[in-house]
């Protein structure tokens, strides 16, 4: 999904008609070549469930620019439950007609549920919208692909997986995608 990354930039110079700065363009193409290192198989090959991964990185794109557009004078609580609300039902709609309805719950089951909407889920995409708020898409984008370093981070430390040299230098391009964000935002022409 995060094709994102690269994608930004382009969505956000085509709604705005502000060209983003080299620096932008390179730290998104950097990002993405930290998270390839990082997430794909070691024959770099990609199938139909990545195509369709890639399918839903693009609407998370035009999802991150819309928010920093929408947000910049607007209430971001207000967003972000009227977010959840279409999702909500969205999501409502799909399960009763594509999924069977659920025979038994478990108290472990609605915990873990009740972790995943609320903390997950509501707390994270609040937090993630007040940021967007006051940062520039593409640092936004490049930020929030920190998440595969993060879990990457904790399945070492958890023992699911060991690191290999691939993965620190994937490592090491996402935080250098992150710096060079931080030096092309603030340049003017973002």
């Amino acid at each position: 999904t995060a094709v994102y990354c690269v994608m930004i930039p382009f969505i956000w110079w085509i709604m705005t008609k502000k060209r983003p700065s080299v620096m932008t363009f390179a730290a998104a193409g950097i990002c993405m070549a930290g998270i390839g290192l990082i997430s794909l198989e070691s024959g770099f090959s990609l199938g139909l469930g990545d195509g369709l991964t890639m399918v839903g990185g693009s609407f998370f794109a035009f999802h991150i620019v819309a928010v920093t557009k929408l947000s910049r004078d607007r209430d971001v609580l207000a967003l972000t439950v009227l977010q959840f609300f279409f999702a909500g039902i969205y999501s409502l709609a799909g399960a009763l007609i594509f999924e069977k309805p659920p025979t038994e719950f478990s108290l472990g089951v609605v915990l873990n549920l009740g972790y995943l909407c609320v903390f997950a889920t509501a707390v994270a995409l609040l937090f993630q919208n007040i940021g967007q708020k006051y940062l520039p898409p593409t640092v936004s984008s490049i930020l929030i692909s920190l998440e595969s370093v993060f879990g990457a981070v904790f399945s070492f430390i958890f023992g699911y997986e060991a690191p290999d040299l691939r993965t620190i230098i994937g490592f090491v391009l996402i935080f250098a995608a992150v710096a060079l964000a931080q030096i092309g935002s603030s340049e003017k022409s973002e």
